[in-house]
């Protein structure tokens, strides 16, 4: 093969390299900007480019094959690499599973004036089914999407930017660690840049007291309370928050290590690109006040508690990181209750909404019966909605959508097959991070994503953010990233700390 021929293939591969951190950018800023990826043409669009971000990372690998070409990247060969073939099988399986259900299902749901009806099926008992195959196809199809934005975004995250490549080379790499790789920082930094500015316009939206998203488009809501900035539901709005501001936090936290390691004692108050994360974090914490959802504030709270600990504990040595915790913390409380305090004390004294016949209580009840009446394959993914008044207590009530609790719904819907697949792939993470890690960065941050993924999953226990596509996108991605992340070596972090400490006498 001619010079010219490698060089033309050399920058094809690097180009669909380049190409699927592109579609990576978009995806996750637009599925929550896209009305939260509530709509119809949204959530196609955001499912659309999960399946671009998925083909074009596969296309690569496969033009890398046939035409043997190799990058660099940050892969350590052998070490555990069984884990990640695990979460791969299970995540064909489970997808496997919602498409067997389609091909078995019992019946197909007939929306009319007085309800519905369902035109069923013959089908096999002893095989996974659904009760309503359009929604299950739909769910098929966005599943299958989301897997493969999964694998095409931690297949990315995996690869070194140009910069790292030559110092790879001339060995000054294994020189520097840790350095935040550069994939990693691209992508933290869209996520924080782009989140807080929808938190931004959240809170104008709130104060304006506009009752179209974002001030364009209409929706059935009882007021414009129950809405912020581009999500219709103020609690899907704090959860998306909630699932970012630690990660942004834990990412300036590792900014200001690396710039000290970097600069030592030239390193100045307020000096790097890395203190804009700082007013970023406080922004989305802000934010998840002024959207006043009440479990919102409590996960955030939760969270909040968490991370100065770690903060704390990490920061031990190093003088005014105390003091720089608590006033920063002091700041933004006092904020979020100037914009906000009124309206909080209102939602928090309030009668519980959800107590009553019409509320959550009864919702749940009704679940556990449906998950009683199918406990092993489930009525099908997606399918609650059409299931879930036949079991109302009076032909008049309310027609529940969402369970309010994604774990019993996960169970009503999968059944526990489908269930135990689930939890089985949750499980999958920290194991495939422990074991098949293969981007060094600081505890610290690893236990920010950590507080971020737990409270998305305790936010499931009391109301539906895995409903939500765009939610479901994020914490996928903050998945694949948490996936990728590996334990700094122990001489790594002695050095650091060290390093820390010898800055610290001198600043002194």
């Amino acid at each position: 093969m001619s010079r010219s021929s490698k060089s033309t293939i050399r920058d094809f591969n690097r180009g669909l390299d380049q190409s699927v951190g592109f579609l990576l950018a978009i995806w996750v800023v637009f599925a929550p900007w896209a009305f939260g990826s509530t709509t119809g043409w949204a959530a196609w669009t955001t499912t659309g480019l999960a399946y671009a971000v998925g083909i074009v990372s596969l296309a690569r690998r496969i033009s890398w094959r046939c035409f043997s070409f190799t990058e660099p990247r940050w892969n350590l060969p052998g070490r555990g690499s069984a884990w990640s073939g695990v979460l791969a099988v299970l995540a064909v399986l489970f997808v496997g599973y919602v498409g067997l259900s389609i091909l078995n299902a019992r019946a197909r749901v007939v929306w009319n004036n007085e309800g519905l009806d369902f035109d069923y099926r013959d089908f096999q008992s002893w095989l996974p089914t659904t009760y309503d195959v359009d929604a299950t196809t739909r769910a098929f199809v966005r599943y299958a999407g989301l897997a493969l934005g999964f694998w095409g975004a931690r297949d990315w995250l995996g690869g070194m930017t140009r910069g790292e490549r030559h110092r790879a080379e001339d060995g000054r790499l294994k020189r520097e660690p840790g350095r935040v790789p550069g994939r990693l920082k691209a992508l933290l930094w869209t996520f924080a840049i782009s989140t807080a500015l929808m938190s931004l316009v959240g809170m104008l939206h709130r104060l304006d007291g506009s009752r179209e998203l974002l001030w364009l488009l209409k929706v059935r809501m009882d007021s414009s309370t129950g809405m912020f900035g581009p999500f219709p539901y103020r609690a899907n709005a704090a959860q998306y928050l909630n699932l970012v501001w630690p990660i942004v936090l834990g990412f300036w936290w590792i900014l200001r290590r690396e710039a000290k390691r970097t600069l030592g004692p030239n390193l100045r108050i307020g000096g790097g690109p890395h203190v804009l994360l700082l007013p970023c974090a406080a922004i989305m914490l802000i934010g998840t006040m002024v959207a006043a959802s009440r479990g919102g504030i409590m996960v955030a709270g939760t969270e909040l508690i968490l991370v100065v600990v770690v903060l704390a504990i990490s920061g031990r040595r190093q003088a005014g990181i105390g003091w720089l915790l608590v006033g920063g913390l002091a700041l933004v409380l006092a904020t979020g209750w100037l914009l906000a305090g009124d309206f909080l004390q209102q939602r928090f004294q309030a009668r519980d909404e959800y107590v009553g016949l019409h509320g959550r209580a009864t919702i749940y009840a009704g679940a556990h019966r449906i998950a009683d009446d199918f406990p092993v394959f489930g009525t099908g993914a997606e399918s609650f909605m059409a299931i879930s008044g036949l079991y109302r207590e009076k032909v008049s009530g309310d027609w529940p959508a969402y369970v309010h609790d994604d774990w019993l719904e996960t169970r009503v819907t999968f059944g526990w097959v489908g269930f135990a697949a689930v939890v089985a792939m949750l499980v999958s993470v920290p194991l495939i991070h422990w074991r098949h890690g293969v981007l060094p960065v600081p505890r610290e941050f690893r236990a920010m994503l950590a507080i971020a993924m737990g409270g998305m999953l305790l936010h499931a226990v009391f109301d539906f953010p895995f409903q939500i596509l765009s939610l479901h996108c994020a914490f996928l991605v903050v998945a694949a990233i948490a996936t990728v992340l590996s334990p700094l070596p122990e001489n790594a972090t002695s050095d650091d700390a060290a390093a820390e400490g010898i800055a610290g006498k001198r600043n002194a």
